[in-house]
């Protein structure tokens, strides 16, 4: 039985930062009284699904957040590793991204998404010479194919070396070859 409508106080967002807890005791016209309850997030199927939840809603602070949560109580999952990477640096936080990164190159010395986060990290730090070796030796695949030319290219600039080459025949390389030049 619902109760009349207004008389439902809104349930606990799922995104909020407070902890859940039962809703307010609310009382029905005819005098009986109900309680709503919000999920628990104190159990790690609960943080699991408002992780994937905050990122169907493009919260990606929050999903990784919870998914964080979850990680630290599986940290043998490298699903979840790489999942965690990805939304740490969806999120911002480099930091996170390049820890999570760090861990998933030890396991996968190959992966492509886990060698540009370090690049950038080493960007972020200054770190030039580091950020080109990272770029320059991505492993082969669909996004190093795109990016790798265009971020070593940037740094050779940020260097003093303003001779674009290496970048691919697409538009938006020639594009960025002509910004540099």
């Amino acid at each position: 039985n619902m109760p009349p409508a207004g008389q439902i106080e809104q349930v606990p967002d799922a995104l909020s930062s407070a902890p859940f807890k039962l809703a307010k005791l609310q009382t029905r016209k005819d005098g009986s009284t109900y309680r709503l309850a919000g999920p628990s997030r104190e159990t790690v199927s609960g943080h699991y699904l408002i992780s994937r939840f905050a990122q169907s809603q493009h919260n990606w602070k929050k999903a990784d957040e919870h998914l964080s949560y979850v990680l630290d109580q599986d940290r043998e999952s490298y699903d979840l590793l790489k999942r965690s990477m990805v939304l740490a640096m969806g999120s911002g936080d480099l930091q996170q991204a390049a820890a999570r990164a760090e861990d998933i190159l030890k396991k996968e010395k190959d992966n492509s998404l886990a060698s540009l986060i370090m690049g950038v990290r080493a960007l972020e730090q200054n770190k030039l010479n580091e950020a080109l070796t990272r770029f320059e030796t991505m492993p082969d695949d669909d996004i190093t194919a795109f990016t790798a030319p265009l971020l070593a290219g940037w740094v050779r600039a940020a260097s003093g070396n303003l001779v674009a080459d290496n970048f691919n025949d697409t538009t938006i390389h020639y594009y960025h070859k002509a910004l540099i030049a």
